[in-house]
């Protein structure tokens, strides 16, 4: 059975391998911004959520605040998205009708808030501001989204 200390090991190892393309995954998960699939149109995409979560976790573990900053901005990188979003793009579907979510809101709030929890000494009263409004619009669309909406 793998033990609690080869987990943090894997952990640990993901993070190093990773941490040399945050920078590059977000910027180019900036530039695919404006990508819409026809079935579900603008899904923000994970990575950085991920990335985020992990940087968050290892904090809550070591207390090092470059991974608490890392966790930040990897987690603001969806304020970043819904900015690069083409101008006009919430008339696009019914359910954008208050905007389009910086998260798709079944699976990533899950991550999301665990790690805003783990680095949420380290943020001022406007990240916490921001995150929270992130999280609030993410949940905006399931009143108006054809499955999950009122049919439910």
């Amino acid at each position: 059975m793998t033990s609690k200390a080869e987990y943090l090991q894997f952990i640990e190892k993901a993070y190093v391998r990773e941490k040399e393309h945050a920078l590059q995954e977000y910027e180019r998960e900036l530039q695919k911004a404006h990508e819409a699939t026809p079935l579900f149109g603008y899904l923000p995409p994970r990575s950085m959520l991920d990335f985020g979560a992990t940087c968050a976790f290892l904090y809550a573990l070591k207390r090092e605040e470059q991974l608490a900053e890392q966790a930040k901005r990897a987690l603001l990188f969806y304020q970043d998205w819904r900015k690069q979003l083409p101008e006009g793009a919430e008339q696009s579907r019914p359910e954008y009708e208050e905007g389009i979510p910086p998260m798709e809101p079944v699976f990533q709030p899950i991550l999301f808030v665990p790690a805003v929890q783990n680095i949420r000494d380290t943020l001022s009263e406007e990240d916490l501001r921001v995150m929270s409004n992130l999280l609030a619009d993410t949940f905006r669309t399931v009143w108006r989204f054809p499955e999950w909406g009122s049919s439910s």
